[in-house]
């Protein structure tokens, strides 16, 4: 992240809070990448979308959604798997 930049300033020269939030955003969506991992429960990278390889640092602190979307496909499974942990949160 030290040598990526976004809005066309220098990472190192912005702000702490707005480092603080480009980095949160960051964690954020490569713990949605791993967790797209345990949901599909799959170990394997698509072409694109969430579950791609790998992120450039442009792409995990940018404002954009697009890079990080689930691929259609794969939407039913991971509604299913949200909805049965959810079901069986309720049991206890």
């Amino acid at each position: 992240m030290a040598d990526s930049e976004f809005a066309g300033t220098a990472f190192k020269r912005l702000t702490n809070d707005i480092r603080d939030e480009l980095i949160g955003r960051a964690v954020g969506r490569a713990a949605a990448h791993e967790l797209g991992h345990y949901l599909l429960e799959k170990a394997g990278h698509r072409n694109r979308g969430l579950m791609r390889p790998s992120y450039s640092a442009r792409d995990l602190v940018g404002a954009w959604l697009h890079p990080f979307q689930v691929a259609a496909d794969d939407r039913p499974v991971v509604r299913a798997e949200i909805a049965a942990l959810a079901r069986a949160q309720a049991g206890f």
